[in-house]
């Protein structure tokens, strides 16, 4: 957790406000199209499963947020091209590209992913009696 902090506060600190700004609606129509090819290549992983189609779709909605991942890969760019002394034009707007994606999928899908799974998932009991069973014996 406190790493996951860190993370997010470091990537904040070198995020440039007037470059997030411009990168603006291309920023965002990269995003999506990120996100329809992320959705469609869940999907391919599902052809042929037993899954619901709410289940399906549950599976889809809990892949769009991936803000760690964002802001874990989104100043690696920005810093190599500092280290080898290169333009960071580039760089900045990569990571700002990034945060954009962390602020539009994050609470995006953290509230799709909760309405779908309380709207698609159902709770089998038997599965939970069972697994209650096999951890009171060990």
């Amino acid at each position: 957790m406190f790493a996951s902090i860190l993370l997010f506060t470091l990537v904040g600190a070198q995020v440039e406000v007037t470059v997030v700004l411009h990168a603006g609606l291309a920023g965002l129509a990269l995003i999506v199209c990120g996100v329809i090819v992320r959705s469609a290549g869940v999907l391919l992983c599902l052809a042929g499963s037993s899954l619901t189609r709410g289940e399906r779709f549950f599976m889809v909605v809990s892949y769009w947020p991936k803000a760690t991942v964002q802001a874990a890969i989104g100043a690696v760019p920005l810093g190599v091209m500092v280290k080898l002394g290169r333009d960071t034009a580039p760089g900045h707007i990569i990571l700002a590209v990034a945060v954009l994606s962390i602020l539009f999928t994050a609470p995006l899908g953290a509230a799709v992913t909760a309405w779908a799974g309380r709207r698609f998932l159902t709770i089998d009991e038997s599965e939970d009696a069972a697994r209650d069973a096999a951890l009171e014996s060990q």
